[in-house]
């Protein structure tokens, strides 16, 4: 057998009668290193969606602002939000609007890239950073998002499926900010130019006021 896996060590060395006696004891520590793995991976993730969580997002997004001043290029950040989700969750209740939330984050997954990081900011907001991709080609990628979401019937039990819209606002650095913490607002502020502009669209930052 050539399977590979974790161990712990320890190590006892005695003396008795001048003679120096030594023991080891070899311990499987797989187990401990899954559970590690797994806490590591809840300290970072959303647990409902499985999406970053919103702490880890911020790093991420000064990390990806770091190597945009570096190289030089361009990022952009969305912010999504459901439309009329408290309505959602008095009418359909809260175990459909968990549904809706998975759903949708498998939705924003599989239409970034693997370069991009999505993210549950928080309540049924969502952000997605996107490096490299400049204000223009943000707007088509949320267009995108903002589409396929609307398309795709979300299944919430007992043999109902409802559609949802989204509302997205997009902030690009460097033009509408240099820093993460404004960057946020920025697309913040789009996104509720999207909502006062009749929701199920996507804003730039740039159209907002």
């Amino acid at each position: 057998d050539t399977t590979v896996f974790p161990i712990e060590l320890s190590l006892a060395a005695w003396k008795s009668k001048n003679t120096q006696y030594f023991s080891a004891m070899i311990r499987d520590i797989t187990m401990r290193k899954q559970y590690e793995k797994k806490l590591k991976h809840l300290a970072v993730h959303d647990g409902l969606t499985g999406l970053v969580n919103h702490l880890e997002f911020y790093h991420r997004l000064e990390k990806e602002l770091n190597r945009a001043r570096r190289y030089n290029s361009p990022l952009s950040l969305l912010m999504a939000d459901i439309d009329n989700f408290k309505q959602i969750n008095d009418i359909h209740g809260h175990i459909a609007g968990d549904k809706i939330l998975k759903k949708l984050a498998k939705l924003i997954k599989k239409a970034v890239r693997q370069t991009d990081t999505a993210a549950r900011y928080g309540g049924e907001e969502f952000t997605i950073i996107l490096p490299m991709i400049d204000m223009q080609e943000a707007l088509a990628g949320g267009e995108r998002i903002r589409d396929l979401i609307s398309s795709q019937p979300i299944s919430i039990g007992k043999g109902k499926s409802i559609h949802i819209t989204v509302s997205i606002g997009v902030a690009a650095y460097p033009q509408n900010a240099t820093a993460a913490a404004k960057l946020v607002s920025k697309a913040d502020k789009a996104l509720y130019r999207a909502k006062q502009a009749g929701k199920n669209q996507v804003q730039a930052y740039k159209n907002a006021s």
